[in-house]
């Protein structure tokens, strides 16, 4: 964990505890120490969010090489490889679960083909081939393949490993910030 990680957290108990505090302010008939807390907790979210935004605006792209696993915990995703083929762009992927304990899955796992003129492409999945959101056992993993039709003249941008929204959209810094350009895999 970073110190930007230990931030949120304090900022979402900082929220919790004077959010209670108001109700129990409001509850009590103290109107104005319930409204002068909730206009300090107010500007207080307004700062974070001002920080997180300001910052994921000014981040460069991340870009991360066929081959480096992009990890979600215990879950990876790594691109193998890629090659195109006229309109047809094939790619390699593995799927593994890093962990020790129990089988885990990433249910809204996707890997898009972007363009430089801002497309998003969503890969076919070949028969016999097993999709990203499969479950994968602790300490294992599986290979699959993956199509995408390119359309015709489209510049290729890279790959873009989604994992669903958690709590890295708040986290100051982090790539998948609020606002943060994507980290992408380079394609050849």
């Amino acid at each position: 964990m970073q110190l930007t990680d230990f931030l949120l957290i304090g900022v979402v108990l900082v929220t919790a505890g004077a959010t209670l505090t108001i109700g129990v302010r409001l509850a009590r008939g103290h109107r104005a120490a319930a409204r002068a807390l909730a206009i300090r907790l107010g500007g207080t979210l307004a700062l974070y969010f001002a920080v997180l935004i300001g910052t994921a605006l000014v981040m460069p792209r991340r870009w991360v090489a066929i081959g480096e696993p992009q990890r979600f915990d215990d879950w990876t995703l790594t691109v193998t490889a890629a090659r195109r083929t006229g309109d047809r762009l094939d790619v390699r992927a593995r799927v593994a679960n890093q962990g020790r304990g129990r089988a885990q899955a990433a249910p809204d796992a996707q890997l898009l083909l972007l363009t430089a003129d801002g497309r998003e492409i969503d890969f076919e999945l070949p028969a016999g081939q097993r999709p990203l959101t499969d479950r994968v056992a602790a300490g294992s993993g599986y290979e699959t393949s993956l199509v995408y039709h390119v359309p015709p003249g489209a510049q290729l941008l890279g790959l873009d490993v989604r994992h669903g929204i958690g709590p890295g959209r708040f986290v100051i810094g982090d790539h998948s910030s609020l606002f943060a350009e994507r980290t992408l895999v380079r394609l050849p």
